[in-house]
């Protein structure tokens, strides 16, 4: 469900439509985003919105360890079926794990140093604030390995799902689908800056290319995960019946 609501969200709003189905070109966001503050409001807001950035920090810590046990758990299921694909899954969703958590702990070091800048001396204010700006970047390619990971994940998870049967083989495509999304953008985005202060539509569409992909492979992980388990309760009572 919410990877359904997270993919129509993408699909009807304005800002996708517009880039999808626009010509021409437009702000490339390398170089303007609204969402880029001055240095004064961004401790301003680091500050201000704590305990709301520290919750978010660890509910997303949360689901990153929660996940981490469901991609176990796929990748056991498929190593019966597809040994190769399934280890290349696990090494890729293992590396997707470790980046989710390193995005969490640099967020958790950009709030210390916000909150070390109020009484810090002249000098050691420019220090903590180097390191902010430092964390943050640093947090970006975080942010953009779990992306990497994960969509390199998918991939190997879903051509493993080839080897099931029908159903398996289509929700299998789903996911191989999404984790194409993932690498996309994260390539779309890397040749951002050699368009210059205008991109074109479809570039910047791409390169946005990661929020439906991750609800939708969401989506696909969680039907493929049923449907393996349906086809492993089969085989156990086909095997039981055999007296195996």
């Amino acid at each position: 469900g919410v990877g359904i609501y997270g993919v129509l969200s993408f699909l009807i709003s304005d800002r996708a439509r517009s880039e999808l189905l626009g010509t021409g070109e437009i702000t490339n966001p390398v170089y303007w985003n609204d969402q880029r503050l001055t240095p004064e409001k961004a401790l301003e807001k680091l500050t201000s919105q704590f305990s709301g950035n520290f919750g978010t920090v660890i509910g997303f810590s949360a689901f990153i360890l929660l996940i981490s046990i469901h991609y176990a758990s796929i990748v056991r299921a498929l190593h019966a079926s597809a040994p190769v694909r399934s280890i290349i899954a696990a090494i890729f969703l293992g590396g997707s794990v470790l980046f989710g958590l390193l995005v969490g702990l640099a967020l958790m070091r950009v709030n210390e140093f916000a909150f070390q800048v109020a009484s810090a001396g002249s000098e050691q204010k420019v220090w903590l604030g180097m390191g902010i700006t430092y964390l943050i970047q640093i947090h970006l390619i975080y942010v953009y390995g779990w992306i990497l990971c994960t969509g390199l994940g998918w991939i190997s998870v879903g051509s493993g799902a080839f080897r099931g049967d029908f159903w398996i083989k289509r929700v299998g495509a789903i996911q191989l689908f999404a984790g194409l999304m993932l690498v996309t953008s994260v390539i779309a985005r890397a040749w951002l800056p050699s368009y210059g202060e205008k991109a074109p539509r479809i570039s910047v569409f791409l390169s946005n290319l990661f929020e439906p992909g991750i609800a939708l492979g969401l989506l696909a992980s969680g039907i493929l995960f049923w449907l393996l388990g349906i086809k492993g309760d089969e085989l156990s009572e086909r095997n039981g019946n055999n007296g195996i």
